[in-house]
């Protein structure tokens, strides 16, 4: 009995959460068909105690895809050393964006944001977190 008490909270937690999920994005007024299409980073920018700070692409631990092709059913990220493909609800969940890291995804002004918080070792060793966005403008 235990089993399906587990089971109905489980099921009950993932359809709030996708509930939730799509209306976060609906609130944003952003939708599948707005991520679709082909897209080229522009920009990687850093956010730390509201100051802009310098960043390189050797400050992760993954290579960041250079183009990004969003098709119906399927990503392409490009990067130098590789091309990789992947379905579409694999990388998506609602307004989440994994690819391998999970960033919050906007398009504000033409141009497709993924956003996320990223650990790093502060002045004085103790960890601090700063808000890494990477910008992508279509192609």
């Amino acid at each position: 009995m235990k089993t399906s008490g587990i089971k109905m909270k489980s099921i009950v937690f993932v359809s709030l959460y996708l509930l939730l999920s799509n209306t976060a994005l609906q609130a944003f007024g952003q939708s599948k068909e707005d991520l679709l299409g082909k897209w080229k980073l522009e920009r990687v920018s850093a956010i730390k105690d509201n100051n802009q700070i310098a960043i390189g692409m050797d400050s992760f631990d993954f290579e960041i895809p250079s183009e990004i092709d969003i098709q119906q059913e399927e990503f392409t990220f490009v990067r130098t050393s590789s091309t990789d493909k992947a379905k579409y609800n694999e990388i998506v969940k609602g307004n989440l964006f994994c690819f391998p890291i999970c960033a919050t995804w906007k398009i504000t002004e033409g141009k497709l944001q993924l956003q996320w918080g990223q650990d790093i070792a502060g002045p004085s060793g103790d960890p601090e977190i700063r808000t890494v966005v990477l910008s992508y403008s279509r192609k």
